[in-house]
């Protein structure tokens, strides 16, 4: 029930209506990182595909649905855990450790933590694989190594696991679990990787590695340490304050809590995880899910020791209060009840062209495509990395000088092969700070704008450009 808003709430934020969109240029045939692309790896976008075919349509429902699944998931893959290596010698603590994550996975802004977004998909392997590698077997190594693959495939930052795993399986006691645990494990994410890679396709392999690793150059500057410095402790208030039992729970944790194995690989993981956190130096709250696993192991026993001794009244109601506060503000949030507005532009865009039809759409505004059921012109969802413009960083025409070159000959070579049917300028609607970014401030897009296209209309201040030799209609 915590999650209930998502039953109800279409969208919680922008990178839902982005993989969306995603989903739904993979479902009409197109191919990932070709003809749509983002900085991320391709599990998510693949799975969003999957449901919407399962859905029969861009439901976000089932995504929310399949987010809570893959939530549960991680639970019962941390209690195992908890079971297996803290239950005995602390009763109580795969309790606690449910119930620590029942307040972690939702307490928190909804846009960031009720949205179907990576990290939330990334959990369940992540979690698994700190599970599998703590059984030192060797089959359990294979898995190990198969999830922080999987998990990687999820988001990037996954990778930090890596460590934790490699420092696990190197501290065992025999040579031979050490050859064997490293073997198998690379084994693992291996195959998992070269099925991705596959499944990808050799057309679209060069792409891919730009677009999740050698391209990510200008979403990493542009930030003043001050800047960083702020959001690091705002990213980090928001996420201990509604998570005061698990944070008091770490300070708390003793050395007999579990054995020295588990302990060692449960603080290097969270290390770890915050290595992962800080990629990309945003710190926005979903970013905090990463540190999840293995924060609410290590606060467990002490929670177990809290919740059974005199005081219990007043760490359920720490627990409780936080979770109960965010599944309400989950249907009434200010990030849900300001998202834009889109039915109505929607609405005008849908008249305006037919379901083949492509839409170049300039700003970042992807609920508008997926509203609107049409496919972007370009694989550029967005124009953030024609702008340089991205979370995080203050918007203004300098953030240009953080705009990808490649992206822009991407977003030419595409729209020689799709021209748009439609254009819609969301730069004078001032839609997330894009007017700072008005076309006039690109030579060459506005010259091609005033050479093939005309303003049709204005619709909630956004305008509409249609083709200059064809009616403005249908």
């Amino acid at each position: 029930m915590s999650r209930a808003a998502g039953l109800v709430v279409p969208i919680f934020n922008s990178d839902e209506a982005y993989l969306a969109t995603t989903a739904e240029v993979l479902r009409g045939g197109g191919h990932l990182y070709l003809d749509v692309a983002d900085r991320k790896p391709p599990l998510v976008p693949w799975l969003y595909r999957a449901l919407f075919e399962l859905a029969g349509g861009p439901s976000l429902l089932v995504v929310h649905l399949a987010a809570g699944l893959a939530l549960v998931a991680t639970a019962a893959v941390m209690a195992a855990f908890a079971r297996r290596f803290l239950e005995p010698r602390q009763p109580g603590a795969t309790t606690a450790t449910l119930l620590l994550f029942l307040v972690a996975q939702v307490a928190g802004p909804p846009a960031e933590t009720l949205a179907a977004n990576f990290e939330i998909f990334m959990l369940p392997l992540y979690a698994g694989a700190l599970y599998c590698v703590r059984l030192e077997r060797a089959f359990a190594d294979l898995l190990a190594g198969a999830c922080l693959a999987g998990a990687i495939l999820a988001k990037q930052p996954a990778a930090v696991g890596a460590v934790a795993l490699a420092t696990a399986v190197l501290s065992r006691p025999d040579w031979r679990g050490r050859l064997v645990g490293s073997l198998v494990g690379l084994l693992g994410g291996a195959l998992v990787l070269a099925l991705a890679a596959r499944a990808i396709g050799q057309d679209a392999a060069s792409d891919a590695w730009f677009w999740m690793f050698s391209g990510q150059a200008g979403y990493l500057g542009g930030a003043a340490l001050v800047t960083v410095a702020g959001r690091l402790a705002a990213g980090t208030l928001g996420f201990l304050l509604p998570n005061v039992v698990m944070a008091a729970g770490l300070v708390r944790a003793r050395r007999d809590d579990c054995d020295p194995a588990t302990r060692r690989l449960l603080w290097i993981f969270l290390l770890a995880s915050a290595v992962g956190v800080s990629a990309g130096l945003r710190f926005f709250g979903h970013y905090f899910l990463q540190l999840v696993p293995a924060a609410c192991l290590l606060a467990a026993p002490a929670t177990a020791r809290w919740l059974a001794g005199p005081k219990r009244p007043l760490f359920v109601a720490a627990l409780a209060a936080p979770a109960l506060a965010a599944a309400i503000i989950g249907f009434w949030g200010p990030e849900v009840t300001g998202m834009p507005r889109y039915r109505g532009l929607a609405e005008a865009v849908r008249g305006r062209t037919h379901p083949g039809d492509r839409v170049l759409v300039w700003g970042h505004f992807p609920e508008l495509l997926w509203a609107a059921r049409r496919q972007p012109a370009t694989r550029l969802i967005h124009t953030g990395f024609l702008t340089g413009a991205s979370g995080g960083r203050a918007p203004g025409p300098g953030t240009t000088a953080y705009a990808s070159p490649e992206a822009w000959q991407m977003f030419w070579s595409d729209l020689d092969r799709h021209r748009p049917a439609l254009v819609v300028d969301t730069a004078p609607a001032r839609l997330r700070d894009y007017e700072h970014y008005p076309i006039s401030l690109f030579p060459r897009l506005d010259g091609w704008l005033r050479a093939h296209y005309e303003p049709a209309a204005t619709v909630d201040g956004y305008v509409l450009y249609v083709p200059a030799n064809r009616p403005g209609s249908h």
